[in-house]
């Protein structure tokens, strides 16, 4: 048993780690959302399963500007940066008639381009709750789950299994296989976005995992909003994440084995908008803590003409 000492000195550590996680304040300006770290958390091992509950958001139109892209999910990541990452997703568009258009996707970045679920049945709008969750079942296998829930008791479910192998040529490919309520739905196969990746050996990892809201988060150049040549700052609505979840290798969950609040980064959107004279723009600030059981991803102005 540890001496009062000891547990004296390890509460001293939680503490400021705590705090000094809360103090550095962390800007990206291509997403907001936390993020959970497995170089915060020694001999944990790498994350394999991340989870998290999104309300499609309510969005509006601005009568002068082309439709938003916004994409509220998860990702598990290569690197404390998350340069390279299987992001699962809903995006939700602005548009001019009433309600949302919104559907699940993912993206394995930075090798393939982001593909979007058209064909299959589930539809989400304004006020859907829809669960996604993320899953490495090896360095090659990954698989991604939405549930959208219809009342308490029934609900709908997307899943997709993702393999990435080589093709007839020795470039990467991926074979994905849909299933919508566990019927099959279809089996397609992708190729990488780039002839520079065609030598490259992409694999899944989770040095971090993240919960994030974005309108370019990996995207190509042609999803791209410009305006005279600058990215103008989306509208971002409101967006609540709950029911966070995170497994290691080691069979550990978060929040049940360990605590997601103290070693959570925070990020909020930056964005430097010099050009126009309104300097630095925060396009989506974060609030809340993981521990109990909701974040709020939202921007100080988000209606703002």
């Amino acid at each position: 048993m540890a001496s009062p000492m000891t547990f004296f000195l390890n509460l001293l550590f939680l503490l400021s780690t705590a705090l000094l996680v809360a103090v550095q304040a962390r800007s990206r300006s291509d997403l907001c959302g936390i993020s959970i770290h497995a170089s915060d958390y020694p001999d944990v091992g790498s994350f394999v399963t991340t989870e998290g509950t999104f309300h499609v958001p309510q969005t509006r139109y601005r009568t002068d500007d082309p439709p938003t892209l916004i994409n509220h999910g998860v990702a598990l990541c290569c690197g404390d940066d998350c340069s390279a990452r299987l992001a699962a997703f809903i995006t939700t568009w602005e548009w001019d008639t009433p309600g949302t258009i919104s559907l699940p996707g993912f993206h394995f970045y930075p090798y393939f381009m982001v593909h979007m679920s058209h064909s299959v049945g589930m539809h989400l709008n304004t006020s859907d709750t829809v669960r996604i969750k993320l899953e490495i079942l090896n360095q090659t296998k990954a698989q991604i789950t939405y549930t959208k829930y219809l009342t308490p008791t029934v609900n709908e479910t997307l899943k997709l299994t993702i393999d990435a192998v080589r093709g007839d040529n020795g470039a990467p490919i991926l074979n994905v296989t849909t299933l919508f309520n566990d019927d099959y739905e279809s089996r397609m196969i992708y190729d990488v976005r780039s002839p520079k990746y065609t030598r490259q050996t992409p694999t899944f990892c989770g040095d971090s995992a993240w919960w994030f809201a974005s309108d370019n988060f990996g995207l190509d150049e042609s999803h791209t909003i410009l305006r005279g040549g600058f990215r103008f700052p989306s509208q971002f609505p409101p967006l609540l994440i709950g029911k966070h979840r995170l497994q290691t290798e080691q069979k550990k969950w978060f929040p049940h084995n360990f605590p997601l609040g103290g070693a959570t980064r925070h990020w909020d959107m930056l964005r430097d908008y010099s050009h126009d004279g309104k300097g630095e723009h925060v396009a989506c600030k974060v609030r809340g803590f993981p521990d109990t059981g909701m974040t709020l991803l939202y921007s100080q102005h988000p209606w703002e003409d």
